[in-house]
């Protein structure tokens, strides 16, 4: 067990002690027994490692209090908890299946997902990272995109067998349509009518595809069982069923498809979570 005082920020001394344990932080202290520390307008804070001699300044923010330093601190060297909020598709679907591959490389630090089709607020500390689905990027907070996906018209072999070519939209119209719902103020949004109207650019004999859908479904992921389930078709994402496309349970029944949206990764800028919240990036831009 190594201890360690006064350690060192930029253009401030000794802000604090640690105790290090096996490479973890054991205990933190605030420096010369006070029992707290002015950390405001403090220009950064220093994320230390296993040794003492391995320090370095990985973000610059600026925490309300000695707890909340103590948090980033520890969530940057070993732990942690960091709360994501996505769509609920987004959350089922990607990032799930994923998960297996976060806990390997980050054992320690905890992953709260909720999975919501609401827009919640970064600045109530309800979550620390929100995955953003949106035409254009997000401008109130720092943004990253992800991914940007495109609709497919897909289906699952149970229904429409080995295909060898695509179906033409004749063959389409006579299978059970499926919708999902979108809200009426989207112009773009991915419906039967928009493909309907981009298939009658590319084929002179196309039906009235938006008036034979036989289902609609207001959540997307039940759109997306059904069809997997060989229930019909439906128009889907490229990047919500990426893992159904890539094992053979939906196959894609035509290759037009529609413009989609963007998947942003957006936090607080200067948040105490700030380093978890980084790896959290790095990982998710790794792997999209």
């Amino acid at each position: 067990m190594a201890t360690i005082d006064g350690v060192a920020l930029p253009g401030h001394e000794g802000a604090f002690g640690l105790t290090l344990r096996d490479g973890s932080i054991a205990t933190v202290t605030p420096a010369h027994g006070t029992s707290d520390v002015r950390w405001v307008a403090l220009p950064g804070l220093v994320n230390l490692h296993a040794h003492a001699d391995r320090c370095h300044t990985v973000q610059a923010f600026r925490p309300k209090s000695f707890a909340d330093a103590l948090t980033a601190v520890r969530s940057g060297a070993t732990g942690g908890r960091l709360r994501i909020t996505a769509t609920n598709a987004f959350a089922a679907r990607w990032l799930v299946p994923r998960l297996p591959n976060w806990r390997a490389a980050h054992l320690r630090l905890k992953l709260d997902i909720i999975g919501t089709d609401a827009v919640l607020d970064l600045r109530s500390g309800e979550v620390d990272v929100a995955i953003r689905y949106a035409r254009s990027r997000p401008l109130d907070h720092v943004s990253t995109e992800l991914a940007r996906d495109t609709f497919h018209v897909v289906a699952s072999p149970k229904l429409v067998g080995n295909l060898r070519k695509p179906l033409r939209p004749t063959e389409i119209a006579r299978l059970p349509l499926i919708e999902s719902e979108w809200p009426s103020t989207d112009p773009q949004a991915p419906i039967w009518q928009r493909w309907q109207a981009l298939a009658r650019s590319h084929h002179k004999d196309v039906p009235v595809l938006s008036r034979l859908a036989s289902t609609s479904f207001r959540e997307e992921l039940h759109a997306i069982d059904a069809v997997a389930g060989g229930q019909g078709v439906a128009i889907c994402s490229d990047v919500i069923v990426s893992n159904e496309l890539r094992s053979g349970l939906l196959v894609k029944a035509h290759p037009l498809s529609l413009p989609g949206y963007g998947f942003y990764l957006v936090s607080m800028a200067h948040s105490p979570q700030a380093p978890v919240i980084e790896a959290f990036s790095t990982w998710m831009r790794a792997i999209s």
